[in-house]
């Protein structure tokens, strides 16, 4: 079975997908990623967010390997949060 991660934290995933957020993805392993949050994805039973990085290149993050999801310098300001996966 694939690992997932909570109902209540995927939320963060939606709504910053929703809103199209700009946010900074800290993973497990120290990477980083930011950009605007575009969908989320489900393949062979893995779930991802897409983000689009300032170039334009779409990454596919895998949720399990959220450590920090981070909507920031969002212009609506209650639309910025961070909350931690671990």
């Amino acid at each position: 079975m694939a690992k997932r991660i909570s109902c209540s934290l995927y939320d963060y995933f939606e709504i910053v997908c929703m809103r199209n957020s700009k946010v900074v993805v800290s993973l497990k392993n120290k990477q980083q990623f930011s950009g605007i949050a575009k969908a989320l994805i489900h393949e062979n039973g893995t779930e991802f967010l897409s983000l689009m990085q300032g170039d334009q290149t779409l990454v596919n993050i895998n949720l399990t390997d959220v450590a920090i999801l981070s909507a920031c310098n969002n212009a609506i300001e209650h639309h910025n949060f961070s909350v931690s996966l671990i």
